[in-house]
């Protein structure tokens, strides 16, 4: 769906680059629609990413405080290993971010949506 929005948008442009006359309430239609379909492409990578019980139990733990990978380790009882490509992919998606503090890094849940979910989701 989403590409074929980008086409048809595309499709658009090039019309009017070429003279044909398309009605700008065309052109707002389908660049609200691609808008809306980028914000819920955008939540499906979201939830992708909390689509694992460590993960999903991490951003849980890191929205009461902000942990390092140690602590992390200890209360999910996995190797380091496993939590630090849980990490990567929650950063990635733009879920959590790290902060260093000396040699550590800790990190916090920074996306809003992903709180709301959480919250919702453990009520």
């Amino acid at each position: 769906m989403y590409e074929l929005l980008e086409n048809v948008q595309y499709y658009l442009y090039a019309l009017n680059n070429h003279g044909i006359c398309v009605s700008a309430a065309i052109f707002e239609e389908v660049n609200g629609m691609t808008k809306e379909m980028e914000r819920v492409v955008a939540l499906s990578d979201k939830l992708k990413a909390l689509s694992h019980p460590h993960r999903l139990r991490i951003v849980q733990d890191l929205m009461t405080q902000a942990r390092n990978v140690t602590t992390i380790q200890e209360s999910l009882g996995i190797p380091q290993p496993s939590v630090s490509a849980h990490l990567a992919k929650l950063k990635t998606a733009g879920i959590i971010q790290g902060h260093r503090s000396g040699q550590e890094i800790f990190y916090e849940v920074v996306d809003n949506d992903s709180k709301d979910l959480i919250k919702s989701l453990f009520a």
